[in-house]
């Protein structure tokens, strides 16, 4: 009846001319989430969603056919009541799903020079494939953001959250969009990883430059035109470039 990724919306840009903003939203499934942790304004939210919702926290979900969503008490848990996406800003939690699931993951966010920015998470997990999974893969929303950052699947759906298959493997390859509303600098940076990936290189290859990026070295910083680009990025675990056979 409904897709398994939660969207919080969170108050990411100060309240302009007595307006309210709905740019964007920290997001949660199985695999984890996907939050506001690297946004440079003050006072906004500073947290990723740790699977346990708040009394009185607003969220959506996508409805995927006719029929009824049943809340009973047995979802309830005591405590983990603390976590609210507001005006203030709740302290930093992390994912604190319990499961016995394997996960190996890669947070990725990009931010403009006015300090817009989005989050992105790709993953390999147990129960995730390398198509659309339920409660693996959280859709984008394009709801106004200046800037956007998502990876994409075979079919080009764009995700905040993908779920990708086990066993991992460095041969491997996820497309990343990017959007921007108007021409400039913008930075992608790696926010955090886990699992296989301590010791794991972590690249982004820029097509467009012809470069390919240790993101666990430094932040990736480029310019762009304004619009939308689903050619140019890839998270990559190779750097092809030390990789070529030598001629004899």
């Amino acid at each position: 009846v409904v897709d398994a990724t939660i969207y919080f919306w969170t108050h990411n840009t100060p309240i302009a001319a007595g307006q309210y903003t709905s740019n964007d939203y920290a997001i949660y499934n199985y695999l984890g989430g996907t939050g506001t942790s690297s946004a440079p304004n003050t006072g906004v939210n500073s947290s990723v969603p740790n699977g346990k919702i708040a009394a009185g926290q607003g969220f959506f979900i996508k409805g995927l056919s006719n029929g009824s969503a049943t809340f009973s008490n047995a979802m309830r848990v005591v405590g983990n009541n603390d976590q609210f996406f507001r005006m203030q800003s709740p302290s930093i939690s992390s994912d604190t799903e319990t499961t016995s699931s394997e996960k190996h993951r890669v947070w990725l966010d990009v931010v403009d020079q006015q300090g817009s920015y989005k989050q992105t998470l790709v993953g390999y997990a147990t129960n995730a494939t390398m198509v659309i999974d339920r409660g693996y893969d959280g859709e984008y929303l394009n709801v106004g953001n200046p800037v956007a950052l998502y990876s994409l699947t075979n079919t080009t759906t764009a995700l905040s959250i993908q779920g990708r298959s086990l066993p991992f493997s460095d041969l491997d390859e996820v497309p990343l969009g990017f959007y921007a509303a108007a021409t400039g600098s913008f930075t992608i940076n790696l926010y955090d990883f886990d699992g296989l990936f301590f010791n794991q290189n972590i690249y982004l290859k820029d097509k467009a430059l012809d470069i390919i990026h240790d993101l666990k070295q430094s932040s990736y910083t480029f310019r762009s035109d304004a619009g939308t680009f689903n050619e140019r990025f890839v998270l990559v675990y190779r750097n092809q470039a030390l990789n070529i056979n030598s001629v004899s």
